[in-house]
């Protein structure tokens, strides 16, 4: 899907009814200005899915964990900030504890 302009973005997403009007930080979305940037420099897509609007991006994820004397620490990110300054909270709940590391 070839998106050129920003108003172009805005149609295909009001054509699939999805209302970016309450974007932001806090709701834990980009705005659209920063998914149109994100389509334009090939971090993600948009394509159509089972007749859906879908966003395809890939993700990578990486646990740190290391042990200083008896200690154990793992590193987790809380929050994702941007060039502009703004940031996003990152919300999420450790669900398991990886025995094998202790």
């Amino acid at each position: 899907m070839n998106l050129n302009t920003l108003r172009e973005l805005k149609k295909l997403l009001s054509e699939h009814n999805i209302d970016t009007k309450d974007w932001s930080y806090t709701q834990g979305n980009k705005t659209i200005e920063e998914l149109f940037v994100e389509i334009q420099e090939g971090e993600s897509i948009l394509k159509i899915v089972e007749q859906k609007l879908v966003r395809l991006l890939k993700v990578c994820t990486i646990d740190v964990k290391f042990k200083l004397g008896n200690q154990h620490f793992q590193l987790v990110e809380d929050k994702q900030i941007f060039l502009s300054g703004d940031f996003m909270f990152m919300y999420f709940f450790l669900c398991r504890v990886l025995l094998s590391f202790y």
